[in-house]
């Protein structure tokens, strides 16, 4: 016979020593440090799988951040959840070659110049998912312009190996962290217009707008870390429900009908965490070829 006793003892020592445990912030996160700094990466070497663009703006002084949802109509796993403009690299990312006039340059790009890797990625599915055409007028040339200008991080994310190209089996995510404060209030306006009109599915990856302040966006992060290493999810972490794995938190979604912002609730796409959370949690980062650079691994 199995005794009740035997089986309980364990589970009541885990929680009393769970619940005599207090996990200190400043402990978990140090704050950000630069480590090997003797040989800068360049982006353009990454072995890189895709690639996004986090705009923010401000408001009243307030930094926020613009997510997009991924649409409840399609193919993605994560429908339903927010996620910054991203997407995987295409082949013809590898090389962009930026048409030019009879000069000898273009009118979007100054100084005329060719642009290759993760940062025509990223253009390439931010003027595809915000439908950057139609709303603020920028082709992939401008949006490219617009990501190397006004990028205040360039943050790469892999789980092992830095994403070297030595390393093919380790590939990794570049996210530009983008200044979008002349441009956000045009976005608002014409985001839902320029979806409906659209006739391609590349314009309709994304269904909904929502923005987050900066701080409450990595407050929730690390909230969560703090959760996921806590004692109690450490032990019986196998038992917990998918939900209780996910991000939500408060945030302001355009509405489509009146094009105001209205208090919601939101899910933050898992991926988006996991390739920033590095970068939010002030974790030791390698040094890229100018401070803007951060590369991150696990």
């Amino acid at each position: 016979m199995i005794h009740s006793k035997k089986i309980l003892k364990p589970l009541f020592i885990a929680f009393t020593i769970a619940s005599t445990i207090t996990i200190h912030p400043i402990a978990l996160f140090k704050r950000s440090t630069v480590i090997d700094t003797t040989t800068p990466i360049r982006l353009s070497s990454l072995n890189y799988k895709s690639a996004s663009v986090l705009p923010f703006y401000h408001h009243k002084k307030t930094k926020y951040v613009i997510l997009s949802r991924e649409s409840i109509d399609g193919r993605s796993i994560d429908k339903g959840t927010y996620d910054d403009f991203s997407g995987s690299k295409d082949k013809e990312d590898a090389n962009f070659n930026i048409p030019l006039n009879k000069k000898g340059k273009n009118p979007a790009i100054s100084p005329a110049r060719k642009f290759s890797g993760p940062i025509v990625t990223a253009a390439r599915e931010f003027n595809e998912e915000a439908i950057l055409q139609k709303t603020i007028g920028f082709d992939v040339m401008q949006t490219i312009d617009l990501i190397n200008k006004k990028s205040q991080f360039i943050i790469s994310y892999s789980q092992r190996n830095g994403c070297d190209r030595n390393n093919p089996k380790d590939p990794c995510n570049v996210t530009y962290i983008t200044n979008f404060n002349s441009y956000a209030k045009k976005f608002f306006e014409n985001f839902y217009t320029a979806r409906k009109n659209a006739q391609r599915h590349i314009y309709k990856e994304k269904d909904k707008i929502a923005v987050v302040a900066w701080s409450s966006l990595k407050n929730a992060i690390i909230k969560h870390e703090q959760e996921k290493n806590s004692f109690m999810r450490r032990w019986f972490g196998s038992f917990l429900s998918p939900q209780s794995k996910t991000i939500m938190i408060p945030a302001l979604e355009l509405q489509e009908n009146t094009l105001t912002f209205k208090p919601a609730m939101i899910t933050l796409r898992p991926y988006f965490v996991k390739k920033l959370k590095l970068f939010f949690l002030d974790k030791p980062y390698k040094q890229g070829m100018n401070k803007r650079i951060r590369h991150y691994n696990e």
